[in-house]
């Protein structure tokens, strides 16, 4: 997720059902996003739709899309 208040939100929330997070960097490409998400095994995935690193806009959302089309879905993927 960017640099959005929704991000910190969503760590709080994590935290109060005392569930287990891991951020994940938005410059990832699809294949560390893939390797994270194999490795992980997430019950969800929350992400955003978009986000801006320095001059350009980066899809996120596609970027997650892709990266479950290779790997089984975890139950819920939110944005």
């Amino acid at each position: 997720m960017p640099r959005i208040p929704e991000t910190v939100i969503a760590m709080l929330a994590h935290r109060e059902a005392r569930a287990i997070h891991s951020v994940v960097y938005g410059g990832f490409s699809v294949e560390a996003l893939h390797g994270r998400i194999e490795t992980a095994s997430p019950r969800f995935i929350v992400t955003a739709d978009g986000g801006y690193r320095t001059v350009r806009v980066v899809e996120l959302k596609k970027i997650v899309d892709e990266a479950l089309q290779r790997t089984a879905a975890p139950e819920n993927v939110g944005w």
